[in-house]
């Protein structure tokens, strides 16, 4: 059971600690590894790599690094661990506020290599839209499948009581019917579509495409040790990730 001061603490820090950074994180995707709101002379990013080979394998171990804590975190091993020492109540929301600070860190250490790869030849206006367009639909898109599926962002889980704690329904219908995982099949065209390409982008996209597809594994095998025999008749029928494009002969 959570006081109501405790329950203000944890929705204020998920908040501040969790979902902006979180959502800060994809608009920094989204800008190739930079946020032009925060200046260099708020000492951003924190270190500074002089060489490209430098800056390239720091980029690659931050990447690393976010997601083995990213996995640890999703374990079942630490779940059970966390249950023992937290309100249950707490958990998507510790996940999501830790995951908010480790992305933090990853952007706060980024090293810009600056170097682009491909741009396309039209007018940058079209490229100063995209950007923020295409990212509130996917954040749009990313909204709806969490509201039909059930997972959360932690909010709700810090008001339930222990008893109205419990695994969902598995979700077949609707977008479920067509892929397996939409919520990743949205960030697989969050992070490959772009008007233009950098080397940080690449890495990004290239290291991030790489941990989904990890992420998927793990998802399955815990979803089957749920679900049991009806999530293995559902895999049977609907594609892991891209839909199945049915012609018209």
């Amino acid at each position: 059971m959570i006081s109501s001061p405790f329950r203000i603490l944890w929705t204020l820090s998920l908040l501040f600690l969790g979902i902006v950074p979180s959502f800060s994180f994809f608009i920094w995707i989204s800008l190739h590894g930079s946020l032009p709101w925060i200046s260099p002379e708020w000492g951003w990013p924190w270190i500074q790599m002089e060489k490209e080979y430098e800056k390239i394998l720091t980029n690659l171990l931050l990447l690393v690094s976010f997601g083995i804590s990213h996995s640890f975190l999703a374990s079942h091993f630490f779940k059970n661990l966390y249950r023992k020492l937290m309100p249950h109540q707490t958990e998507r929301a510790f996940y999501v506020i830790l995951s908010g600070i480790h992305v933090t860190f990853v952007m706060g250490c980024w090293q810009s290599t600056g170097i682009v790869l491909w741009v396309p030849a039209f007018d940058p206006k079209i490229l100063f839209w995209f950007t923020p367009l295409f990212s509130i639909l996917c954040a749009g898109a990313a909204l709806l499948v969490l509201k039909k599926a059930p997972l959360s962002l932690g909010f709700s889980e810090i008001y339930q009581q222990d008893k109205d704690l419990k695994v969902g329904p598995l979700v077949t219908s609707g977008i479920f019917s067509y892929t397996r995982h939409p919520l990743y099949l949205i960030l697989f065209f969050f992070l490959w579509i772009s008007p233009w390409w950098s080397l940080d982008r690449l890495i990004i996209s290239l290291t991030l495409s790489f941990y989904l597809w990890i992420g998927i594994y793990f998802e399955e095998k815990k979803l089957i040790r749920s679900f049991g025999p009806t999530y293995l008749s559902y895999k049977k029928q609907t594609p892991c990730l891209f839909p199945k494009l049915k012609l018209n002969s």
